[in-house]
């Protein structure tokens, strides 16, 4: 083979190396589905809306949410009815303040749709005693003790005749969004003997402040 063939060849090669390399490598990378963040809602669980409580209305929401790529839901909707309106609508309330791990596909985040279960249980009846709760105190959020958030909440809630807090105001912030939060929604799910006159119940306000602090 004379030299001419051989340079020949060996531009061709060299051609065809250069080709190959100009072309892009689509490796895969990791891919995961859409999820909720724990600890990341406004409130631990839905609030029961209290016509719903009244009722002992109860059933599972499976609300459809759209999850941006950054984990914001931005649109919530009822895949299959809880079989309530009230408790549906408390659901997608709920659900919209939550966080998510956006859906990653081949290592980009992407939107997608997802599909949470809100489960509402029996809710318990209305005591002729109270205060009665569900926990001696509020819950310190995960998220606020993380961030160090501290301070004092006070309340001010309308006890109902039948001895729910239907309505609960911040009379005075604790200067952290969760933190009130998590104290209105520890009176939401306390009960009280309700004021009487004449032996006929009545509705009253009252107030109740709760200090977040963190032990050393």
């Amino acid at each position: 083979m004379g030299k001419a063939m051989i340079w020949t060849f060996a531009r061709f090669a060299l051609a065809l190396a250069l080709a190959a390399s100009s072309f892009p490598c689509f490796a895969e990378g990791p891919s995961t589905e859409a999820s909720l963040q724990g600890d990341s809602c406004a409130l631990p669980h839905p609030r029961y809306p209290l016509d719903s409580r009244r009722n002992q209305e109860t059933g599972v929401a499976e609300v459809r949410v759209l999850v941006e790529s950054d984990g914001t839901p931005t649109k919530a909707e009822i895949g299959k009815s809880s079989g309530h309106e009230l408790l549906d609508a408390a659901a997608k309330d709920w659900i919209m303040t939550c966080r998510f791990n956006p859906k990653v596909e081949n290592a980009q985040a992407t939107s997608t749709w997802v599909t949470v279960s809100v489960h509402f249980g029996s809710p318990r009846p209305v005591p002729a005693g109270g205060p009665t709760c569900d926990s001696a105190y509020p819950e310190y959020p995960m998220e606020s003790r993380r961030h160090g958030e501290t301070g004092t909440v006070t309340l001010r809630y309308l006890i109902a005749k039948d001895g729910v807090a239907s309505r609960i105001l911040v009379a005075k912030s604790s200067g952290f969004q969760r933190l009130d939060a998590a104290a209105k929604e520890w009176i939401m799910n306390c009960y009280f003997k309700p004021a009487t006159e004449n032996g006929t119940p009545l509705e009253e306000w009252s107030s109740q402040s709760f200090t977040f602090a963190l032990k050393r």
